[in-house]
């Protein structure tokens, strides 16, 4: 008997640890912020289109498009369930739907939480009108569902047609024109929700319906992986449970037998019967007042009984770890050897992360560099921000006056080989002009090509979208980019005055500009990240980038801002022999700037730090707006540092190649 049933059991703990090796594997293949239930794919976090509309034809087509298993992948909303985290749990202020505590999703990403949206430009230029109407035909759900934007610089702005903010039968949301959009979703209570709408366009003047799509986000850590709860509240799975019940039928028998019964009860699964247990309850009591018989056998297998036995043993297991050193003493001579095994272990441990030297190099100035020195005005530039990887980011714009501004941005990498690239690229901006592109979604970021890194802009004006070079497209900012400045951007404009903006909701006749870490070469061969740093700027007047603040706050993070008139921490100098980091001289030749590099003992490129900068001799301005960051120190030290002339590097990016993002730190702040 005993041989007849350890070799099924063998075969079945093989099949299990096979299933087991498989399950494991399959989790390390999930993308983070992903997950599969009941045949869905569960997002609970990351860049997802929820209503994602495209043009087939004369048909127009609903389903989701996501950017967290993969780049611009599509499902069907049925297949997806949209997890809300227990962690989006929010107290939020007076006035804001939903208060005053709720599930929040804001309208800028928060990487830990679901960030949905949804996306029309799937339309453009398929003969279809930009204007689409998002239908809801059925929304079902614990709670509420509300659904608002942000205006550009104010409040809370409905999105809804006729101003409303909560998401039900008979709800619509007119998109007028192309647009990819987010808003904030705000989530009343936990549970199972589910949204069922269509989009409504028209195409030659007949109106065109896409295919009904029923959504289901699922909110609260206890729902995650329940999106299809509904269909199984009916089947009565629970009542299954109450079966184990019965056990206490046992009391019909004396008392002893139930004692006995669970140190019988507990070796019988543990050996081969474990598969018979659970497919009859009813026939493992009768095994019971059998094993209760015959006491004999207990002392056979004194490990099984009774929980206070099972407790002792592990009390004696852990006595016998903590005796090892006492048995040490006898059999010495064999456990010696096994001791002078652990310090080998730790001597694996002592990769050591390669030093960055500060290299002191001379190279050819920039035209930017040569007139911020040479000029008297006293303009302030500064301000860094790191892109997450694989995302997208819309910022608000802010200009204090009409006229020209070119921002010249640094965007550096780390591969993922380890080495730093950067690469530096002009954005130009026609403050009170139509001149440019006036309208579209447009996204800076930066692609890598063959082991270089090229600054780029995707252009979303055509379907499918094109990543061209920066200074191929300028930005005209006319009428219906200008606005009154509100109070809480003094570092721009008094408020009440006006100002010309982007802001961080795509508007009409206004371009909307962001920032883009989505490129595949960059997921490919990037650890994701990019790191753009404001390096110089020219133009009228005062300008400032930054996220919107979340219920009444104007500003969230600010990326990078530059004062009024042409400058950066570039100073001028004598000659080759008074000048120090960061400033330019001239020569024969024109002009010169000195500059750092940093480089590790095998000759790769490395970040310097703004400290390291300071301590090699650069000024804290000057650390600061190569690294972003302000330096700690302030003096010269004793850092290694070795000295190179360069000459011919033309070309801008060339020019700020230099050094890297310094510390890549995550949406910094600046002052």
């Amino acid at each position: 008997m005993v041989q007849t049933a350890t070799a099924p059991a063998r075969t079945r703990a093989a099949l299990r640890a096979l299933l087991a090796a498989f399950a494991s594997l399959a989790v390390i293949l999930i993308p983070l912020g992903s997950a599969h239930a009941a045949g869905r794919l569960v997002i609970e976090s990351g860049h997802v289109d929820a209503f994602n509309v495209t043009a087939e034809g004369d048909a127009l087509k609903l389903d989701l498009k996501e950017d967290v298993t993969g780049s611009h992948k599509t499902h069907a909303a049925e297949d997806v369930e949209l997890h809300v985290k227990s962690a989006a749990l929010k107290d939020l202020p007076k006035g804001v739907p939903g208060a005053p505590k709720a599930y929040w999703l804001p309208i800028t990403q928060d990487q830990n939480l679901l960030w949905p949206g949804w996306d029309t430009l799937g339309v453009k230029g398929t003969g279809f009108d930009e204007s689409i109407k998002l239908k809801f035909d059925k929304v079902e759900g614990p709670g509420a569902i509300h659904l608002f934007g942000q205006g550009s610089l104010s409040g809370i702005e409905p999105l809804l047609a006729g101003g409303g903010t909560q998401l039900k039968a008979g709800a619509i949301r007119d998109q007028k024109f192309a647009a990819h959009t987010h808003a904030h979703w705000v989530f009343t209570k936990p549970g199972v929700y589910t949204l069922t709408l269509h989009a409504e366009g028209r195409k030659g003047g007949k109106k065109v319906s896409s295919n009904k799509a029923t959504y289901t986000f699922t909110v609260g850590d206890e729902f995650k992986g329940k999106a299809d709860a509904k269909a199984e509240k009916p089947a009565p799975a629970p009542a299954p449970a109450p079966a184990p019940a019965p056990a206490p039928k046992d009391s019909t028998t004396p008392e002893k037998p139930s004692d006995t019964a669970p140190t019988a009860a507990a070796p019988t699964p543990k050996d081969s019967s474990a598969p018979a247990a659970p497919a009859n309850p009813a026939p493992a009591d009768k095994p019971k007042p059998r094993t209760s018989t015959p006491k004999a056998k207990a002392p056979e297998k004194p490990a099984a009984p009774a929980p206070k036995a099972k407790a002792k043993a592990k009390a004696k297991a852990k006595a016998k770890a903590a005796a090892p050193a006492k048995e040490a003493k006898t059999p010495a001579k064999h456990a010696a050897p096994a001791a002078p095994a652990m310090p080998e272990a730790p001597a694996k441990e002592e990769p050591k992360a390669p030093v960055c030297t500060a290299t002191e190099v001379v190279r050819d100035a920039t035209q930017d560099e040569v007139k911020a020195a040479t000029s008297t005005s006293k303009a302030k530039v500064g301000g860094s921000y790191t892109i997450p990887a694989n995302t997208h980011v819309h910022p608000n714009w802010v200009f204090s006056k009409p006229g020209t501004y070119k921002l010249k941005i640094r965007q550096s990498v780390k591969g993922k080989d380890g080495k730093s690239y950067s690469d530096t690229s002009t954005l130009t901006f026609n403050v009170g002009s139509s001149s440019g592109a006036t309208s579209g979604h447009f996204d800076f970021g930066s692609r890598f090509e063959n082991g270089k890194l090229i600054s780029s802009i995707k252009d979303d004006r055509k379907s499918p979208a094109q990543w061209v070079d920066p200074s191929s497209i300028s930005f005209g900012l006319g009428n219906a980019a200008k606005a009154k400045a509100p109070a809480g951007i003094e570092f721009i404009a008094p408020a009440g005055s006006d100002v010309w903006m982007i802001g961080s909701t795509q508007a009409p006749s206004v371009p909307w500009v962001g920032a883009n870490s989505m490129h595949p070469s960059i997921i490919q061969n990037t650890t994701g990240e990019i790191t753009q740093t404001l390096v110089s700027a020219s133009g009228p007047g005062n300008v400032g980038v930054f996220t919107s603040g979340n219920f009444g706050q104007i500003v969230g993070q600010k990326w990078y801002s530059s004062t009024a008139g042409s400058g950066s921490s570039v100073s001028a100098a004598k000659d080759r022999k008074s000048a120090k980091i960061g400033q330019i001289f001239k020569d024969g030749k024109g002009y010169k700037i000195v500059d750092l590099k940093g480089k590790t003992e095998d000759g790769a490129d490395c970040d310097l730090s703004a400290d390291q900068i300071v301590e090699a001799g650069g000024s804290a301005d000057y650390a600061k707006s190569v690294t972003g960051d302000a330096p700690a120190g302030g003096s010269a030290s004793d850092l290694p540092r070795t000295g190179a002339e360069v000459t011919g590097l033309a070309g801008t990016a060339a020019a700020l190649i230099i050094v890297g993002a310094g510390t890549a730190v995550a949406r910094r702040r600046f002052q």
